[in-house]
């Protein structure tokens, strides 16, 4: 299991890269703990890789319903995918069940 304080420390001295590699080992380890998916898309985030957070902060709500997730991607300011995502986001259809969606969640 990965140690917290060591990626803490490894955070507060700049080493993304090493934090970065601690965390994808953490996933591989255990693959259903959403705080790993957190602690990885909050070093794509430092390190301005916003569309590698939104995907892994998203891959660890799969496993977990995380509320700092929640609220890291909220702070993104991330939307839901398209209902049908080959349609494109504006086509009438995701339009209209995206409305529908909202209202169910």
């Amino acid at each position: 299991m990965v140690e917290q304080n060591e990626l803490q420390v490894l955070l507060e001295k700049g080493e993304l890269d090493k934090a970065r590699e601690l965390c994808l080992a953490a996933i591989e380890q255990e693959p259903g703990k959403s705080v790993h998916y957190l602690n990885l898309g909050r070093i794509y985030v430092r390190t301005g890789r916003k569309r590698e957070a939104i995907r892994t902060f998203r891959d660890g709500l799969l496993f977990e319903n995380n509320q700092r997730i929640v609220d890291e991607l909220t702070a993104l300011g991330w939307r839901d995918l398209p209902v049908f995502p080959s349609l494109g986001r504006e086509h009438w259809l995701n339009r209209l069940l995206g409305r529908i969606r909202s209202l169910f969640s």
